[in-house]
């Protein structure tokens, strides 16, 4: 047996070297693609949220849709535009066919939508009356709207507001389509009655085509009136100018265009006979001529002006006649036809009794339901998932220390109950000692090759982790095997130290320094491991503890004990335990499964790696409290496959 080196009493511990700092940190994330495995595999461990919150929003679902939903019916009609005119009638400049436009569709789309006939069905079919239809408040749209008193509603005083109200109701029961590339529209008004429907979509349909008979007979005997008004203005102005003409032909001495010529032959003559006048002409005779040649040429001009002036009131006359005949001849067509006026549209098809609602659609609101609810459950399952701050699977321990993982303990009864089980592990047949004596295994292949009697250190970073539990199932197992262990209780300092005087070692006489200590340590039975309160002796009590005092008690661990665990306090809580590190061989780090903290363990490591002496004392990780029901139910068991190798393995999937 090779014991430790004991420093001298009184002198310091030798003074750490420097240490290689473990990979505290996470590794750097890696850019790759989502594997298909690793997203099934995920899912399939969030079956239990994804299961559960699309059964949850289908219940949500399913209770709206057949206890809060108002199902409504919609039968629907068809109407088409015409685009040309029936035969036998001539188009006017007042009445003309839909020509088929994209202006033209969405005007008679308007035209279906307005107040004007949406309010003019409402008072045809009486839906003032009808409380499905009529002025009410919201709440009243509830199916347990029977509850509630028939003056909830508040009464409108003015009537235009009660129609406007009402026909915005209509307006939104309203469906209207224009099928792509036709002109054909599809209109229907949703009920809760699918008589109702029936009904109001065949009486829109009607009203539509009423409305557009109406429209064109109020143009027909718009223009009639204006048609009539204006004959009469150019029947006065035909009278006056005829009248003008009439007298200005009576006034004029133009008689006719007979009469004009022979003037003009006359003047001709007169001029010729002057022009052949000679020497022998009397000058009597030449001043009569020129004097008639004067006379008759005055003549001709006043007769040619007043023959233009005529002229011109003529053509006035006959475009007045003819202005007056065709504004007569409109008059008449449109008083002949005013009664013949057709709508411009027709019924296509009349609406039908809908067999089942459409809305609300039950299939896609389930669908839906079970999609959201599912997609939540995984977003959930992926939020804890990345909120996690604690260690799930070995191999996330082990990239994130850059330590071995030693063993896999399970939660243990110890660690479930608070129960004090030192016999745990004892069972050759448990699940437990095979744990166990894994962890037994890894720490035998981790310690250097040179170590006798070994110093195990366990500590973990904080309180609670199953510590104590998993020295004391160790150290029976290792005494199962005919192996003298002493469990050093180190852990005391959150604990009220004993009322008796504390044992003082003498680092003198070593026979009396090894009968005080055999005498404090309690032999519980028969293969059972030795157990020595560190708080009995004095120099390892929390008040003054002693570098010195402990190294005596390792070397008298080394000389009467195959191996020593030490029960440490928690690192983050107690500083001293690294005091404690020069002395052993090997140390444990205890680290709770899915609940310690990372930035704890990294802290830790931090500290360990500070403390090591220079031979260099190896650490190696335990997994800890792993619930296996909890494994089972997130389908995960391949990462924990040592666990699920027993009699139990029926709770793996």
């Amino acid at each position: 047996m090779t014991p430790f080196p004991l420093p001298a009493a009184g002198l310091p511990p030798p003074a750490p070297a420097p240490a290689l700092s473990p990979a505290l940190r996470e590794a750097a994330p890696q850019y790759q693609l989502i594997r298909p495995a690793l997203l099934a595999g995920f899912l399939w461990r969030a079956r239990g949220w994804i299961l559960g919150l699309a059964l949850a929003a289908a219940m949500l679902a399913a209770f709206w849709l057949w206890v809060l939903a108002i199902p409504l019916y919609r039968a629907e009609a068809s109407v088409m535009m015409e685009t040309a005119p029936p035969s036998g009638l001539e188009v006017t400049m007042f009445t003309s066919p839909f020509i088929g436009t994209p202006v033209e569709i969405v005007s008679q789309m308007e035209v279906l939508r307005s107040n004007e006939l949406l309010l003019q069905l409402a008072r045809a079919e009486e839906l003032e009356e009808d409380p499905e239809f009529a002025p009410r408040p919201f709440w009243s749209l509830s199916p347990l709207r029977s509850l509630w008193p028939p003056d909830a509603a508040p009464a409108a005083d003015d009537q235009d507001q009660r129609d406007q109200a009402l026909v915005e109701n209509l307006r939104e029961r309203l469906f209207l389509r224009n099928i792509p590339g036709s002109l054909v529209f599809e209109l229907a008004i949703a009920s809760e009655d699918p008589h109702k429907s029936l009904r109001l979509s065949n009486a829109l349909a009607r009203a539509y085509i009423a409305h557009q008979v109406a429209s064109r007979q109020q143009v027909a005997r718009d223009a009639a009136a204006w048609l009539s008004l204006r004959s009469a203005e150019l029947r006065e102005t035909l009278i006056l100018t005829e009248l003008q003409a009439a007298s200005q032909r009576a006034a004029s001495s133009f008689r006719s265009p007979e009469a004009l010529t022979l003037l003009e032959q006359q003047i001709k003559d007169l001029r010729d006979r002057l022009a052949r006048t000679g020497p022998g002409t009397s000058p009597e005779s030449e001043a009569a001529m020129r004097s008639s040649l004067a006379r008759l040429e005055a003549s001709h001009a006043r007769q040619s002006r007043d023959y233009i002036a005529l002229q011109q009131l003529e053509r006035e006359v006959e475009a007045q006649r003819e202005l007056y005949q065709h504004f007569l001849s409109q008059l008449q067509q449109n008083l002949a036809r005013a009664g013949l006026q057709n709508a411009g549209s027709m019924i296509l098809s009349l609406a039908i009794l809908p067999a089942r609602p459409f809305t609300p659609r039950y299939k896609l609101v389930l669908g839906l339901a079970l999609l959201g609810g599912g997609l939540c459950g995984a977003a959930i399952a992926w939020m804890r998932l990345a909120s996690m701050r604690g260690l799930r699977t070995p191999e996330e321990a082990e990239q994130f220390s850059g330590l071995p993982v030693l063993g896999m303990l399970p939660l243990l009864p110890g660690l479930a109950d608070g129960a004090d089980r030192v016999g745990i592990g004892t069972d050759p047949a448990s699940l437990e000692t095979a744990m166990i004596r894994n962890l037994r295994a890894g720490i035998e292949l981790a310690l250097p090759p040179e170590a006798q009697a070994p110093v195990i250190l366990c500590s973990s970073a904080l309180p609670g982790e199953g510590k104590t539990t998993t020295i004391r199932a160790l150290a029976a197992h290792l005494a199962g095997l005919g192996q003298r262990v002493l469990v050093l209780d180190a852990d005391a300092w959150g604990r009220q130290p004993p009322a008796t005087a504390p044992l003082r070692l003498r680092p003198g006489d070593a026979l009396a320094l090894d009968q005080a200590l055999m005498q404090l340590c309690r032999h519980q039975a028969p293969r059972s491991p030795f157990r020595l309160e560190a708080s009995a002796i004095a120099g390892l009590r929390r008040e003054d503890w002693s570098p010195a005092v402990f190294g005596l008690v390792i070397g008298f661990a080394q000389r009467h004990f195959d191996i020593t665990l030490i029960d440490s306090p928690p690192l983050l809580l107690v500083r001293e335990t690294l005091r404690m590190l020069p002395y052993c061989d090997f140390t444990l780090l205890l680290v709770e499964w899915q609940r310690s903290d990372r930035r704890h363990l990294a802290e830790s490591l931090a500290l360990l790696a500070r403390g090591r002496s220079a031979n260099g004392t190896a650490i190696g990780l335990v997994l800890n409290k792993i619930d296996r029901d909890a494994i089972a139910r997130t389908g995960d068991a391949a990462s924990f496959a040592p666990l699920f190798q027993d009699r139990g393995a029926a709770h793996s999937p």
